[in-house]
């Protein structure tokens, strides 16, 4: 077998007899070879105070293996000699131990495999403790103690999946165990032993398998401090190893109920994941009563009876930023403190960039970052009447007048040299008068009665007026529906545009640690939001800021309190998506309910119980805005006076320049008298 060289390199650091390293290497390499898996490293960590040299040996014997094999001496080593090869973890620890401070020398060695990136508190442990000579009965007392403490020590790394083997020798007189014999497997089940007969004698060497159960009894709850006697291996005469009860040696040690445990949230109020908060009159205590993860808080609680305790929201922000020191703000630091098991409030996925201080859930939402822009506000009902056509079409327009106009007169002109005296025409014979009777014609209104009599002017004339009627039809046409729409200004429509506009633009202090882009010079003029509501009130009340924000949130606030008299937001977001991120659930580093917690978020996922909450808060939201409504449903607008602004502004300027041309002619008379 693979282990066999190392398993004996190892014998050679125990300075013991034959045999004591016989059974234990053994019993060792039976648990190897059944539990651990060949597919991901195992890590062998122990220390060396007294032979250094064996460190060298066991290396070159571990070099001939072809096994995925780590060994790290933790009294004297090189920081390459851990750092794992790809980005997986470890599968499983080995941790012996030979000095007499068993508590200093195993948490040392947590200490140093923890600081390793493949660290893997979910792997399965195997503490060996190395003696020379079994204990005395007095002792057991001892032992039991320890053994606890080293458990304990165990339980602050949120490792759970060990055990420990001691060695040590049967004190009774004879033990003679038969075929047919009961034995009792961990309280929960009985078996027989198959051989016809063997006896284990007074002073035979064996090992001891322990482990801790932090969940086995009603009120206690993740706490490490009795350890239970799992198996014993023996050897029998002919050298033969095997554990007695032959039990599994790494039970499930998370129970499918954990009634009235403790699960300590941190969150903060954030619409429409966790809203609706309730505090007591003395201000200690706040709870949530609504909200897409307060809901699967609601389900998890259900799946494992255990009791939700909300912390206040944290007074240092609120999701959570990477200082310089490299310690977190928010509920990110609560949860890396240990003050709380579960930190949510529509949390992105980030652990990729802090994966080695906490750990996060299975994704439930995919959501995205956009841009969130002021609407294009109304063109002004003043400009309507100028608005029918286009700028090149109103030159043309005059253009066309004026030629026209001095065409007729110059053909008038002409025609009154050649013409007889009854022939002449008197009307047109003035520029003046030709400009007054081509506007009239416009207008719609009649013309003079002296209709000219030449052939020419008359086809000009005529082919005005056709022109004229086309024009004031279709600019008559749809001179109302601009009155009522005037339409809109131009709309902010791509990044670029935002950045060479004047608006500000605002984000959450949060995602600059997670989209490293918004640290480019191209976004100097960034603006941190402290508060998301009070930027995007000035985003819908204001119009002069702009904010990169979670769509699915913002979509919320914009359902529920901006939105005008039709439904339609206050502000609007452009096509393009900044980035998708997933919202998640963070969980301590190496928390054992992140399987539970998991398993319960992908029933929910599946099922499409989430997007049937989530449709119901939109329905929610849309009815509570349908309230603010003022225009019925219907396709009539009734004209007002903000509908004729530009018609009664022409009539106001109408008034205004005769009146002044009046008063300039009587200062005119009055100033010529003199």
């Amino acid at each position: 077998m693979v282990f066999w060289k190392f398993l004996f390199g190892l014998g050679v650091m125990v300075q013991v007899s034959g045999e004591r390293q016989s059974h234990l290497v053994q019993c060792l390499h039976d648990i190897v070879l059944r539990q651990f898996t060949s597919e991901l490293t195992c890590v062998v960590s122990y220390q060396i105070h007294d032979s250094p040299e064996i460190e060298s040996k066991i290396l070159k014997d571990l070099n001939e293996l072809n096994q995925p094999l780590l060994v790290v001496c933790n009294y004297e080593y090189d920081d390459h000699i851990i750092k794992p090869e790809s980005g997986d973890k470890y599968g499983s620890y080995v941790l012996i131990h030979q000095s007499e401070d068993v508590l200093q020398d195993i948490r040392s060695q947590f200490i140093r495999l923890k600081s390793n990136s493949a660290w893997n508190s979910r792997a399965l442990f195997v503490v060996v403790i190395m003696e020379s000579v079994g204990l005395p009965p007095q002792n057991q007392e001892k032992v039991e103690t320890e053994n606890a403490q080293v458990f304990a020590e165990t339980w602050k790394h949120n490792v759970f999946e060990v055990i420990m083997l001691r060695s040590t020798r049967l004190s009774d007189e004879n033990v003679r165990v038969d075929r047919g014999t009961p034995t009792v497997v961990v309280v929960l089940r009985s078996t027989r032993l198959s051989e016809e007969n063997f006896r284990v004698d007074r002073g035979t060497p064996t090992v001891d398998v322990y482990t801790y159960f932090p969940y086995s009894s009603l009120g206690r709850c993740g706490q490490a401090t009795d350890c239970v006697l799992l198996d014993t291996w023996v050897t029998t005469k002919d050298g033969v190893g095997h554990f007695l009860r032959n039990v599994s040696l790494f039970p499930p040690k998370i129970p499918e109920y954990l009634p009235g445990c403790p699960i300590k949230i941190s969150t903060f109020e954030f619409e429409p994941v966790v809203m609706y908060p309730w505090h007591s009159d003395d201000g200690t205590e706040v709870v949530y009563k609504g909200g897409l993860e307060i809901k699967m808080l609601q389900m998890i609680q259900k799946a494992t009876n255990m009791s939700v305790v909300f912390r206040q929201p944290p007074s240092d922000g609120k999701w959570g930023i990477l200082l310089d020191n490299g310690s977190w703000t928010g509920v990110l630091r609560e949860l890396i403190e240990g003050v709380s098991d579960m930190a949510f409030g529509a949390v992105y996925y980030r652990c990729h960039i802090s994966g080695d201080v906490i750990e996060c859930t299975t994704p439930y939402i995919l959501d995205e970052t956009v841009w969130y822009v002021p609407c294009a506000q109304p063109n002004p009902r003043w400009t309507s009447l100028s608005r029918v056509f286009k700028l090149s079409l109103w030159l043309g327009f005059i253009l066309g007048y004026i030629i026209i106009s001095v065409l007729i007169w110059i053909i008038v002109k002409i025609s009154n040299v050649v013409a007889t005296v009854g022939n002449k025409s008197l009307t047109y014979t003035k520029l003046a008068k030709c400009f007054l009777n081509l506007w009239a014609v416009i207008l719609g209104v009649s013309a003079t009665e002296d209709i000219p009599k030449n052939t020419v002017v008359r086809i000009v004339f005529l082919l005005w007026v056709a022109y004229s009627l086309a024009v004031n039809t279709v600019y008559q046409t749809f001179l109302t529906s601009y009155m009522v729409d005037p339409g809109l200004q131009h709309q902010i429509s791509s990044v670029d545009e935002l950045l060479d506009s004047r608006l500000d633009y605002g984000m959450v202090d949060t995602l600059e640690s997670l989209l490293p882009d918004l640290k480019a010079k191209r976004y100097e003029r960034r603006q941190i939001c402290d508060d998301i509501e009070v930027c995007a009130r000035r985003t819908a009340m204001k119009g002069d800021y702009a904010i990169l924000h979670s769509k699915i949130c913002t979509d919320y606030i914009a359902a529920v309190r901006y939105v005008d008299s039709n439904g339609d937001p206050l502000f609007c977001q452009l096509d393009e998506v900044f980035s998708r991120q997933y919202i998640t659930t963070s969980v301590q580093k190496g928390s054992p309910m992140l399987a539970r917690y998991n398993d319960v978020i992908q029933r929910v996922v599946e099922g499409g119980i989430l997007d049937q909450w989530w449709r119901e808060l939109r329905f929610q939201a849309t009815l509570s805005a349908a309230r603010n409504f003022t225009v019925p449903v219907g396709d009539y607008v009734p004209l007002s006076m903000e509908h004729l602004q530009s018609a009664f502004y022409i009539l106001i300027l109408g008034y205004i320049i005769p009146t002044v041309t009046f008063l300039v002619e009587i200062l005119s008379h009055k100033i010529s008298r003199q």
